[in-house]
């Protein structure tokens, strides 16, 4: 008879369904918690826009800056004096560039901080500079002293305005472009001041925050970085998207104290008086760079074509942004600086041609 060789292991018993609920409930409580806790994490930076909420970190951390302008792009320009106009009383005073023709290049702002400028400027032949100092980023290219520029860590950096300071005790002439309610740090963080939605800080055409020239914190914002490049020697500044929004989803603004159409031309004629009679007292020239929109479209922007000729010294605008009829109304052509994209120089640079 055959002997069975089978070996025989212990009973080892069944799982029950109560051991894998158990298991199951504790797996849930450990996702619960973790998701209670980042939820707790990132409810501060939840942002609410017209394509849903997103989640934006504070300003500067983990996110990509936007990069300066690109240091091999050169810009010419060219500035017919202005003709001498009878001064009104009655109107908010807007200080004159000084007179004579200039010929001035754009350059970026490393060549600025490098001390290269005056080379540059004398081998393209040109007599003034022009720079970018605010973008539409809200960010600062020389360090203010303005509250709300500590607030958003966008504050730039001291030595363009040692640089400032030396090219006006060198007199070369300085033109400063300063992009002014398209901003997109200050509302982030001072909603007080910002165009707002039904779902948060409203946005404009470029994806952008804006800060409402209804707010009077706003323009002494803007009027306070206008009178500290005046006083580092300056000689203009061309103020950029200076009004309301013209462009964009303007039905989804929140008509509250910061968006009320009947009041757009009195708060932009307010805010452009406070820079004028900021810059005054240093002879600096204040200038607007229009679109065709801005002036087309008043009831949207609360600039109009008469407003814009009183308060400014010099239009600039793309080449063919605005009108025939427009330029009239903004004063004419020897008033206008034209900006034309893609041009060559003799040596092949790329840049614009200002006029």
């Amino acid at each position: 008879m055959r002997r069975s060789h089978r070996v025989y292991s212990g009973y080892r018993g069944r799982r029950t369904s109560t051991d894998v609920l158990r298991i199951v409930a504790v797996v849930l409580g450990v996702l619960v918690v973790l998701a209670a806790a980042a939820l707790f994490y990132v409810q501060n930076y939840l942002v609410y826009t017209d394509d849903g909420v997103r989640v934006e970190l504070p300003f500067g951390l983990f996110r990509e800056e936007e990069p300066l302008p690109d240091p091999g792009e050169v810009s010419v320009v060219e500035r017919p004096g202005p003709e001498e106009q009878e001064e009104e009383p009655e109107e908010p005073p807007a200080a004159e560039p000084a007179a004579g023709p200039l010929r001035a290049a754009e350059l970026p702002l490393d060549s600025l901080v490098n001390g290269t400028v005056r080379a540059e400027l004398e081998a393209l032949g040109a007599d003034a500079l022009v720079v970018e100092l605010k973008d539409g980023s809200g960010r600062l290219a020389w360090q203010s002293e303005q509250a709300l520029a500590g607030l958003t860590g966008g504050n730039g950096d001291e030595a363009v305005n040692r640089a400032l300071a030396e090219l006006e005790a060198a007199g070369v002439p300085v033109v400063a472009r300063l992009t002014c309610f398209r901003d997109d740090a200050v509302p982030y963080y001072d909603t007080a001041v910002a165009l707002r939605s039904g779902q948060g800080n409203w946005r404009d055409a470029l994806g952008l925050r804006r800060m409402s020239p209804a707010s009077q914190e706003a323009r002494d914002y803007l009027a306070g970085l206008c009178g500290e490049l005046a006083a580092l020697g300056v000689d203009e500044l061309v103020l950029e998207q200076a009004a309301f929004p013209a462009e964009g989803e303007l039905s989804r603004i929140n008509g509250d104290e910061n968006y009320d159409p009947a009041a757009f031309s009195a708060q932009v004629e307010a805010f452009l008086t406070q820079v004028s009679e900021t810059l005054a007292p240093y002879g600096t020239a204040l200038s607007l760079r229009l679109e065709g929109a801005e002036v087309s479209r008043p009831e949207d922007s609360g600039l109009t074509a008469a407003l814009a000729e009183r308060c400014a010294a010099r239009v600039w605008a793309r080449e063919g942004a605005l009108t025939a009829e427009q330029i009239a109304e903004l004063g004419g052509a020897e008033r206008l600086v034209t900006i034309v994209d893609r041009l060559e120089d003799g040596a092949g640079a790329q840049g614009a041609l200002l006029s």
